[in-house]
């Protein structure tokens, strides 16, 4: 339920001179099309000048590989924890060591990976394959969990539901 309360956080956070490509700065803006495009939200929490941050102002997002992910499974934002906005939204997610990578489900509402430290470019690959589909609901007091995974070797999507 992060989502509900920091979707009344409408801001720019700091970086508008630099151009960030298909990044989203805007929090509220980022949310609206994982709902319209039912995909999750990748977010990036760090310095505008750190590796990381220069890796989301490239072309490329850390490779090929990861950058095809994203651009295919992931409507994606950065926050620059430098500027004031960014802290805000950094400590709303409990963010305090950085960078910091979150993953909030199709559903808006749900952060179903968050992570600080360094993240090697196979570890972020796993992470974008892991949860490219989750998605968590509540319907009649239980909660919902459902994500799908598409098998190569039987080209096939399985989607898997699992109630609590």
């Amino acid at each position: 339920m992060i989502a509900t309360v920091l979707t009344t956080l409408f801001f720019w956070v700091g970086v508008e001179s630099r151009d960030f490509g298909p990044w989203h700065l805007d929090y509220g803006k980022a949310l609206k099309e994982v709902e319209k495009q039912d995909k999750p939200l990748f977010i990036v929490f760090d310095k505008v000048d750190s590796d990381l941050g220069k890796a989301v102002a490239s072309d490329e997002f850390l490779n090929e590989s990861v950058e095809h992910a994203l651009s295919a499974d992931y409507v994606r934002m950065f926050v620059d924890v430098e500027s004031e906005l960014g802290r805000k939204l950094a400590e709303q997610f409990g963010a305090t060591e950085f960078p910091r990578l979150v993953v909030i489900d199709r559903s808006a509402d749900w952060q179903v990976y968050r992570k600080s430290g360094k993240h090697s470019a196979n570890e972020v690959q796993s992470l974008l394959a892991r949860y490219r589909r989750s998605k968590i609901t509540t319907s009649g007091g239980s909660t919902v969990i459902e994500s799908s995974y598409f098998s190569p070797s039987s080209s096939s999507v399985t989607t898997i539901q699992c109630k609590t």
